[in-house]
């Protein structure tokens, strides 16, 4: 099925965002041309999330992309500094914008991130083996919330059954009361059009300091026109 425009749209702003940023090394030289199309832009919708819910560039996004053989279920990883959160991507690019995540892939992103809050990296591929010690730090902070990402380019809403299963994920894992540790976000085709918006706000997180802070009062008289 022949892509839409918004959906070529889309395409085309991810090429020009990450190309020569996304790393395709990992694929076979026989790969075909539409296999590696296919696997940058699933690489790519993955990035802009994170660019979307950080301060990332392009190239620091790109960085993030975790997907490949033996990536858990998780195609991206990114630890924002500026307000102290985890972001995990599963990403999927459908040329037809229809379809959304699916039950099975949904649930082998949860494993993978079951697998993280254990500590368990025995089958995860190198570029989250690369990450590990960053990645146990991070999750061991009481400070961190980690926020699950979903990014499709479908037009339609989550499965009813995806949806029950990161619900369920989420009511388990955040077990302390009115705290969130885990939090989530879905992209789906109108999120991600948005996203690609060049005057859209991105994420600002701006610490003030006040020093000699007062109540100033006008005591003065006011005057009257002649």
């Amino acid at each position: 099925m022949d892509a839409t425009l918004t959906i070529r749209r889309v395409q085309e702003q991810l090429r020009k965002l990450f190309d020569g940023f996304i790393d395709l090394s990992d694929l076979k030289p026989s790969a075909s041309e539409d296999d590696r199309r296919a696997v940058f832009l699933t690489r790519s919708l993955a990035a802009l999330t994170i660019m979307s819910l950080s301060e990332a560039d392009a190239q620091t996004a790109a960085a993030s992309v975790t997907n490949g053989f033996n990536d858990l279920g998780l195609d991206a990883v990114h630890f924002e500094t500026a307000d102290d959160t985890l972001y995990v991507v599963q990403s999927k690019w459908n040329e037809a914008g229809r379809k959304t995540i699916e039950l099975g892939e949904c649930n082998n992103f949860l494993e993978g991130m079951e697998a993280l809050v254990r500590a368990d990296f025995s089958k995860a591929n190198e570029r989250l083996q690369k990450r590990r010690q960053e990645i146990e730090d991070v999750l061991l902070r009481s400070d961190v919330r980690i926020t699950l990402v979903i990014a499709h380019t479908g037009a339609n809403q989550l499965g009813d059954h995806v949806v029950h299963a990161l619900d369920k994920y989420l009511a388990r894992q955040n077990n302390v009361g009115d705290t969130e540790v885990f939090t989530l976000e879905v992209f789906d085709l109108q999120r991600v059009y948005k996203s690609l918006d060049p005057t859209a706000a991105r994420k600002i997180s701006l610490q003030i300091g006040l020093s000699e802070w007062g109540l100033h009062t006008n005591h003065s008289k006011p005057t009257t026109g002649k």
